[in-house]
Parts: C-alpha cells; sequence; structure tokens
C-alpha cells in the first residue's frame, strides 16, 4: 500500500494551534480476590492521536484535505504525518468515518481531522 503525506498549509506548516497529541495504551486487567482491580499497560502498545483543528483554509486547502480523506477511506493509501512536537514521521490513517469539512461564503472554510498512529 503506498503513502500520501499529510499536506502543509500556505504558512509550510502540516497544522495551526490549538493541536493535540494524544497516547492511547492498550491495558491487562487483573482482578483480585478482594474485588480490586489493577490496569497495567502492555508493552508495545502505546498508539498515538492526533487532534486537528484547521480554520481560515482557502478552497485549495481544503480540496487537499478532501482529496487526503477520500484516498484514506478507500483503504487505498497511509498517511504520512510528520509530528511537529517530536519530528518524527508516523504512519497513519483517520480516526472517523466522516471528515468535517465547514465553508463560508467568502471562500474560507475549516476542518477538523482526528488521526491515529498504525501499530
Amino acid at each position: 500500500m503506498s503513502a500520501v503525506r499529510f499536506p502543509n498549509l500556505k504558512t509550510g506548516l502540516p497544522v495551526q494551534h490549538p493541536y493535540r497529541r494524544l497516547t492511547h495504551y492498550s491495558t491487562r486487567l487483573l482482578e483480585f480476590l478482594d474485588g480490586s482491580e489493577q490496569r497495567i499497560p502492555l508493552q508495545g502498545s502505546a498508539r498515538p492521536e492526533w487532534r486537528i483543528a484547521l480554520s481560515k483554509l482557502d478552497e485549495t486547502e481544503l480540496s487537499r484535505f478532501s482529496d487526503l480523506f477520500d484516498a484514506s477511506l478507500a483503504g487505498t493509501r497511509d498517511i504520512q504525518l510528520t509530528d511537529p512536537i517530536d519530528g518524527q514521521e508516523y504512519t497513519c490513517d483517520f480516526a472517523e468515518p466522516e471528515l468535517d469539512v465547514e465553508s463560508d461564503a467568502l471562500g474560507s472554510g475549516s476542518v477538523e481531522i482526528r488521526l491515529v498512529g498504525k501499530k
């Protein structure tokens, strides 16, 4: 499967602020005889998630994100994202089956994107 790079904005950066990166861990649940529980993270189970809200995008930028979503949704391409926090490149997918795009009468738009890293 080929990959497509997450598009940069006119500013040359891939994201705007606010920008959030979370890390999810798979855990194992241990239940004790006294009814108490303990959750233990599984080794190697860290999975990053990015929440990216972009605003004041022009039609060209909105089109790039729609094209990226369509290619990813079809299952034909992975997404390569260089994380601005640590500079590492991640392979990821859209977390949701819909892309929330809004446009106004002046040709400006916004999009909210959730990406999850592949294991």
